[in-house]
């Protein structure tokens, strides 16, 4: 063996120190002390976390080092640790959508201190790893498709569903601004009233007011004037003052269609029903209009609904229809009307009806008129217009024929088309000083399925929509509809009906049991006319006309969809319950039941309108319509006893205090650019409440709440969320508590339910973000927690109830 090489000893100097190594990266030290035990747990049915059981009291930090490890060895992260039900328990949730492991491993030191816990060596011979035990059966169940175009693209025009939800065909996230910039309301105050509900409007979060100034309101003598110069500007003012953006409703409902002037008609004799001719005394004859001159009220119902032809030298009248009762002779109201009513746009020969061009010229003198009041008040582009209020009804003076029997002309064209395309054409007219900011409404859209954006004269702003429907007891007043076919929660058809007729009614194969009265009706597939064709991200086509919010007439930006008017009258809801079946509920409410469920109705419309697209709802009404009210009598009783003396805010009823509420909780600068759009992945229910029950096959399946829970994510600023979660009832005064005081507030309140919902594409940063809840309607706190988090997925579980609770995720 050779010796060793010989050592080489530097010369005697300062010692030198060996390079250090670099510190190691700080981490979690394992735990001193391993659990005694696994078990798997379940939450609606699916995976949800590890129960680890220790010999005493942990701190969840214990934990930190526990990793799943599935069946063939592999390790699985877990998303969340927390204490467990028991000091000596903890928690440790699965990743978002992750399976349960088959083991788990939780390093653990050696040492044993204090005596009384128990090393890992202890618990399973030589190893850290414990088998996870089965979950015990927890009862829920999940959605795992809660967003799919499906939901709205297989139900297509002409098809209907009771399970099938097309406001789930879509989820956008938008910035908090749009829903704050959205409220408003029907401004039905007098100009007494006018400053004090405008400030309580501000106060509780409104910024738009929806106020008609008819044609009718111009003076008949000096028709570019008000006949009450005073009472218009004084409303205008008080809105202009509290920051409220008026729609303007242009409009000529047949009670007072266009400037007037009363005239009393004396008629000599009576007249019998069916004549048309009626004697008048030489004073009346000498007042006489021919063809805008008419008796009030005894036609179809309006101001001079039974006009006066001519009139010849003996005084005798020639009456545009036969009179449908007799007449008796004396004194009359009538009216005078400044211009006639609509005729057909065009002659039967092709040219323009001079008729029509000259009431057409006098409307389009009235729009100039309210539009320079409106901007000497607001402003260039402080104001907006709404065309025409609703076609079911006070609409008459669109159309001669209502006034004359037979018919006066015969013509063609549409005059309604006609008057939009001439009015949206006036008021873009550069030539006019119109301001390009003022918004243009179509009124005419606000009852119909058919408006498109495809069809309406470039720059239009918006349709209108009035989607109001009453309350629906199903089956017992359920009818279907002539050629609407039902589909099954599968979607298909489901009915056996043979089409043998021109109108088939298709009965569908099975019918649930419950009854529709709800805010979001239009939303959903229960009548073929959902808005959600309107206001989808997503194209569809009604008889070939493609619907959707990014559908635009040629050569302009797609309008937008404002609901100028909504509400569900309390007094029409009816509550189930067993001792009651049937019984409406008005006789069964009291004062703040009905309160309570309007600021209910209201919070959840708008939350989900705007959520699902619209930019504008506008509630009717302030005040003076019974339980359509969103203001309080007590508040309109102070004001109207003193208007000059502010009531205060708190008087003005719980639908105010509701909004005031919500509303603060979206406050913030907003996202920077556009919103981050987050994903709603899956759904899961702790229990399994329905909201009707099925016939136990998969075609007709019982709809859970999982299947109805609301969604609606907005981002108040870079790093904060706030997301509207309900259960969308069908029928908000269902009693679910029979225990629940008669008298309580809180009687028609859904009780809390657990969901757990799984959001996508949040922001993946190092510290998990703060998660809170809030009941804008009781103004507390409400149950809501992070449970696990992986990259930019994260699951929550919140205490949801049938109106909003505010679910904020917040990141630092």
């Amino acid at each position: 063996m050779e010796a060793p090489a010989p050592v080489s000893t530097p010369s005697p100097g300062p010692p030198v120190e060996a390079p250090s190594p670099p510190p190691a990266e700080p981490g979690p030290a394992p735990s001193k002390y391993a659990p005694l035990s696994a078990k798997g747990e379940d939450f609606g049915e699916q995976p949800a976390d590890v129960l680890l059981t220790y010999a005493e009291a942990v701190n969840p930090s214990e934990a930190s080092q526990c990793v799943g490890l599935n069946a063939s060895g592999g390790h699985e992260e877990f998303g969340g640790i927390e204490q467990g039900p028991t000091a000596d328990t903890i928690r440790l949730e699965l990743v978002p959508g992750g399976a349960m492991p088959a083991k788990v491993r939780c390093p653990a030191e050696t040492e044993v201190s204090p005596a009384s816990r128990v090393r890992a060596s202890d618990t399973v011979t030589g190893s850290d790893v414990i088998l996870v035990a089965p979950a015990a059966a927890s009862p829920g169940g999940v959605v795992n498709d809660p967003i799919d175009s499906r939901y709205l693209t297989e139900v297509p025009f002409g098809t209907s569903s009771f399970w099938i939800q097309p406001w789930r065909a879509y989820l956008d996230t938008w910035p908090a601004s749009r829903l704050l910039d959205s409220l408003g309301i029907n401004f039905n105050v007098t100009a007494k009233e006018a400053p004090d509900v405008a400030r309580l409007l501000q106060e509780s979060g409104f910024r738009l007011a929806r106020i008609e100034i008819p044609w009718g309101s111009l003076s008949y003598e000096h028709p570019t004037q008000f006949a009450y110069e005073s009472r218009i500007p004084q409303r205008l003012t008080a809105l202009h003052e509290h920051g409220l953006r008026p729609l303007i409703l242009l409009n000529a409902n047949s009670s007072g269609p266009a400037p007037n002037e009363p005239v009393t008609i004396d008629t000599i004799g009576e007249a019998p029903a069916g004549s048309t001719t009626v004697r008048l005394s030489p004073a009346s004859a000498s007042k006489v209009v021919p063809g805008k001159t008419g008796f009030n009220d005894i036609g179809f119902g309006g101001m001079a609904d039974v006009l006066i032809k001519s009139i010849n030298s003996r005084d005798v009248a020639t009456l545009s229809m036969p009179l449908a009762q007799a007449l008796p002779a004396g004194e009359h109201e009538g009216a005078t009307l400044l211009y006639a009513p609509f005729g057909p746009p065009k002659l039967s020969n092709g040219a323009p009806n001079p008729a029509f061009q000259a009431t057409l010229a006098g409307w389009l003198s009235y729009v100039a008129t309210v539009n320079h009041e409106a901007e000497s008040i607001f402003g260039p582009g402080g104001y907006d217009f709404e065309i025409w209020n609703e076609l079911s009804f006070g609409s008459q003076f669109l159309n001669e024929e209502n006034y004359y029997s037979p018919a006066r002309e015969t013509g063609s064209g549409s005059v309604t088309e006609a008057l939009l395309d001439e009015t949206v054409a006036y008021i873009r007219n550069p030539a006019h000083g119109i301001s390009p900011q003022v918004g243009v409404s179509d009124g005419f859209a606000s009852q119909t399925p058919f408006a498109s954006g495809a069809n309406v004269p470039p720059g239009t702003t918006a349709l209108s929509k009035h989607l109001y429907k009453n309350p629906t007891s199903i089956p017992a007043e359920y009818t279907p509809e002539p050629k609407i076919r039902p589909l099954n929660a599968l979607s298909a058809l489901d009915s056996t009906t043979k089409v043998t007729e021109a109108n088939p009614i298709f009965t569908p194969l099975f019918t649930p049991s419950y009854v529709s009265a709800l805010p979001e009706y239009y939303l959903t597939a229960t009548q073929t006319e959902t808005v959600i064709r309107d206001l989808a991200p997503i194209t569809t086509t009604i008889y070939g006309v493609p619907h959707g919010r990014n559908v635009s007439p040629p050569g302009s930006e797609a309008p937008q969809t404002w609901m100028t008017e909504y509400n569900l009258r309390t007094e029409l809801l009816a509550p189930i319950n067993p001792e009651h079946p049937g019984e409406y509920l008005g006789s069964h409410v009291s004062p703040t039941q009905a309160g309570r469920l309007q600021a209910e109705i209201l919070l959840r419309s708008l939350v989900s309108m705007v959520s699902k697209g619209m930019t504008r709802e506008y509630f009717f009404a302030a005040s003076h319509k019974e339980s359509d009210n969103l203001i309080s009598e007590s508040f309109m009783s102070a004001v109207d006893a003193d208007p000059s003396v502010y009531p205060g805010d708190q008087p003005g009823g719980e639908t105010m205090e509701a909004f005031r509420h919500m509303l603060a909780q979206f406050q913030g600068p907003g996202p920077t650019g556009a919103a981050r759009q987050l994903q709603l992945l899956s759904i899961a229910q702790e229990g399994n409440h329905t909201e009707f029950a099925g016939d136990g096959t998969a075609a007709h399946p019982d709809l859970y709440d999982r299947e109805a829970l609301a969604v609606f994510p907005f981002q108040s600023s870079p790093t904060r969320f706030v997301i509207p979660v309900y259960v969308m009832t069908p029928n908000l005064t269902t009693i679910c508590d029979s225990g629940t005081p008669e008298g309580s507030p809180a009687r028609f309140d859904l009780p809390n339910e657990n969901f757990r919902i799984t959001l996508g594409d949040l922001p993946e940063t190092a510290d998990p973000p703060a998660v809170s809840a809030y009941d804008p309607i009781t103004g507390e706190a409400t149950p809501a927690r992070l449970i696990s988090r992986q990259g930019d997925r994260a699951v929550f579980e919140i205490a949801a109830t049938d109106y909003p609770r505010l679910l904020t995720i917040e990141y630092g």
